[in-house]
């Protein structure tokens, strides 16, 4: 029986060995030797899988695009999933539907070119609800009537947000972009010296000679709402319980970390130009440009609305 979000799926969570001793993956976060920004970055790593459990399961997404930063984001997200689900991998195409309720694959450079084109047929052919996707190795491919994307962290470059929600809301349907944020802490993101791979040991910031840097999500969203010319993005504070519950393993301070995290949603109603872009809302035509003021609007007939808020 797959884990019911916002309980026991806390333990599957992987972070991405930023904050672990000797930058592995398979070590303990170094929770004694952290100082408090280094803790805001470690837990608001480990609370975005679980909002974006629940938010699958609140949504009811049966098909969803999400992006993560690097291909190391999209193998843990991976393993995520497949232990949330009960411990079974896609393993290709059955008769009898989706393999799992959190049944994904992953579209990532580091994956052969078969497996990438054979996991970009299982989501377009419904055999998975859920693709984890870079930037890089999305670029170019076209999923007719997707419902969903989720950005796990914002892009880069603003011009890849576009990109990204481009994707949804086209053939006149409507379609909904999400944005875990943490608009009020920064990350410490891998930022690898002379095209290295996460996970480094080395984890000083990239101008000391490291593979780190500092990532502020609430100014890479102001950069987007500039690049969307002013267009506010719509935002939902999400109070998480499970987040206020979460202990980490050494200590108060870990603790007092933990809930004071309070990460947001930004939401992105996108369509393509015609009946179905809703008055006042915001859309995109066939080229990708964005259009209108970031209205609240409707749902297609078929297509499940969101709800106003996100809540526990």
């Amino acid at each position: 029986m797959p884990v019911p979000p916002g309980s026991e799926a806390k333990k599957w969570v992987i972070t991405d060995a930023v904050h672990h001793n000797f930058g592995k993956v398979e070590e303990e976060v170094e929770w004694d030797v952290m100082g408090e920004a280094e803790k805001r970055s470690q837990n608001v790593k480990a609370v975005k899988p679980l909002v974006l459990l629940r938010l699958i399961e609140q949504l009811d997404m049966e098909q969803v695009l999400v992006f993560c930063r690097t291909n190391l984001d999209c193998d843990n997200l991976e393993k995520f999933f497949i232990a949330a689900g009960g411990g079974n991998k896609f393993s290709g195409k059955k008769e009898g539907g989706k393999q799992g309720v959190y049944s994904c694959c992953v579209l990532a450079g580091m994956r052969s070119q078969q497996e990438r084109k054979q996991n970009l047929e299982a989501f377009k052919d419904g055999d998975v609800r859920i693709l984890i996707a870079t930037d890089v190795a999305a670029r170019g491919i076209d999923i007719s009537g997707l419902p969903y994307v989720v950005n796990m962290t914002l892009p880069e470059q603003s011009e890849n947000y576009i990109h990204r929600v481009g994707r949804v809301g086209r053939a006149e349907k409507m379609g909904l972009a999400i944005s875990i944020v943490a608009a009020s802490y920064k990350e410490k993101v891998w930022w690898c010296q002379n095209k290295k791979k996460p996970p480094q040991f080395d984890r000083r910031l990239f101008e000391e000679g490291g593979n780190c840097k500092w990532q502020d999500e609430g100014r890479a969203m102001h950069e987007v709402e500039k690049r969307l010319g002013g267009l506010k993005v719509t935002q939902i504070k999400v109070s998480d319980s499970t987040q206020r519950r979460r202990e980490s393993p050494k200590g108060r301070d870990a603790r007092r970390s933990s809930k004071c995290l309070t990460p947001t949603i930004y939401r992105h109603i996108t369509t393509a130009t015609g009946p179905g872009t809703p008055q006042g809302g915001q859309g995109h035509d066939q080229g990708g440009r964005v259009r209108g003021d970031a209205g609240e609007g409707r749902f297609q007939p078929g297509i499940r609305a969101p709800p106003g808020r996100t809540e526990r």
